[in-house]
């Protein structure tokens, strides 16, 4: 029996002999009187525009009205940009901005300790709100998001409450390094997947805006611990930052949603059309497998930024405000780098505005912070490259989401931040070893290692997108 979900018959007042072929419809689309393909059902106003195809004289449906049925500005697509934002904002945006218990523990509950030895609780964390995907992504696909949602959020806010009665390195390990990061990754990674799953024409703004909650979370955080611990104490301090999660989990519970049907029968619809044969990129897939990786060593020289930018200011006598400005410079623009990269990725692609934005970055770190500019130059730094490197949290995801099927994007997004779990296990213990080797020269193998993971990053990026378009439309939108 002949299969033809998108296209009609040249002659649809003929009728059909009873012995001869008859078109099916794909059980997942609901088939109504009076509709004849899939594409018309899902259309009900306005009319399809048809064209003959020379090969074999069948209509070919145009998706000009699919278009307009696939817009994203809706109530509810709002409504789970602002569950992502506060879902990010609640954990990548803790995580973030957890670099400041390191010095804490140290001079106060963890004097004992060494800092190599008290660094692994954010080690470990970070690590987890990545692999902690492998985890999420095959169980949402079984189950839903929702009760997953609800358990990640559950765990986050009691590992953290947990933690504001801690006084040994064990039980600071167990609540804040293992128990909030693992529920932290499972509210991280349902807020991006949600997202991929509702957007289409949108996803750079609506992963932009959503993304931008970590940038929020890495200012709020430090300076809600800073100003309260010496006035309540770290207890009444952790318990809260867990108030305010508490929050933002509720509110990213009530706003994330599974699309409805009538979404996802479009997305199929989409998707089976000839031009959107990127989509369906396999894990085998070398173009996959290249925006995988490139985006990962890109993530990582843009985590060892993130972990030495401090570091190497005071390396170079910078005083202790000075540090700080830059610490903010760098937070404060990369809010702005997640909006309008998606922006602009939205009206000329997502590979085209991360190649360009990448390749700026590691202009940026060996020609601005590689020299020793001094406190003007480094804060141009700053605001430069927390602008363009910050389009790794939320482009990642959307070059992802632009290659793969509806059904294959939980699978490509758990791949994804597997492999990134490891740069951000790696990264810190990797910079402090280049920093401890050339001390002698100052940080010049760490910048140089942080220029070489961004441009490296970068180009394997360029070379995906040549792949994708078969190396012969230079100024296509992809």
């Amino acid at each position: 029996m002949e299969k033809d979900e998108l296209r009609g018959s040249t002659s649809p007042k003929e009728e059909m002999p009873n012995p001869g072929p008859s078109t099916e419809v794909s059980s997942d689309v609901e088939t109504t009187p009076g509709a004849s393909t899939p594409a018309e059902q899902l259309a009900p106003v306005g009319s399809l525009n048809r064209q003959k195809t020379p090969e074999t004289g069948q209509v070919a449906i145009a998706d000009e009205r699919i278009d307009e049925e696939a817009t994203d500005g809706t109530v509810e697509h709002w409504m789970v940009v602002i569950g992502g934002f506060c879902g990010m904002f609640a954990s990548f945006g803790w995580r973030a901005g957890s670099g400041f218990f390191q010095g804490y523990y140290q001079q106060n509950q963890l004097r004992d300790y060494s800092s190599s030895t008290i660094a692994w609780i954010n080690s470990v964390g970070f690590f987890l709100m990545y692999f902690g995907a492998c985890i999420v992504g095959p169980i949402t696909q079984r189950i839903g998001p929702q009760p997953l949602l609800l358990i990640g959020s559950a765990m986050h806010v009691a590992g953290l409450l947990g933690a504001s009665w801690c006084t040994k390195f064990y039980q600071f390990f167990i609540t804040q390094g293992v128990i909030s990061s693992l529920g932290a990754s499972a509210v991280f990674f349902i807020s991006v997947q949600t997202i991929g799953r509702w957007f289409e024409r949108q996803q750079g703004l609506a992963m932009g805006i959503a993304a931008s909650g970590v940038s929020v979370g890495g200012i709020v955080f430090p300076l809600m611990i800073q100003r309260l611990i010496p006035k309540i104490g770290f207890g009444w301090t952790m318990r809260s930052v867990v108030l305010v999660l508490l929050v933002l989990t509720v509110t990213s519970n009530v706003a994330l949603r599974s699309p409805p049907e009538a979404v996802t029968r479009r997305r199929r619809i989409r998707m089976a059309m000839p031009q959107d044969e990127t989509r369906q990129a396999g894990l085998r897939d070398r173009r996959l497998l290249m925006t995988i990786v490139g985006t990962t060593l890109f993530a990582n020289g843009y985590f060892v930024v993130l972990t030495f930018l401090t570091t190497v200011a005071h390396m170079r006598g910078s005083l202790p405000v000075n540090v700080l400005s830059r610490r903010r410079k760098l937070t404060n623009d990369s809010f702005f780098g997640r909006i309008i990269p998606g922006l602009i990725a939205d009206r000329v692609g997502s590979f085209n505005t991360m190649c360009v934005l990448g390749t700026l970055s590691t202009v940026f770190v060996l020609g601005l912070w590689l020299p020793d500019s001094g406190f003007a130059g480094s804060v141009v730094f700053s605001v430069t490259f927390g602008f363009t490197s910050a389009s790794t949290v939320s482009l990642g995801p959307a070059m992802l989401f632009q290659m793969s099927e509806l059904r294959s994007i939980t699978r490509n997004l758990a791949v994804l931040y597997l492999v990134q779990s490891f740069a951000g296990l790696t990264s810190s213990p990797i910079g402090g070893a280049l920093l401890d080797v050339g001390h002698d020269k100052g940080a010049l193998y760490l910048q140089l290692f942080c220029g070489l993971m961004t441009g490296v990053g970068t180009l394997m990026i360029l070379l995906a997108r040549h792949w994708l378009t078969q190396g012969m439309m230079l100024w296509a939108k992809i």
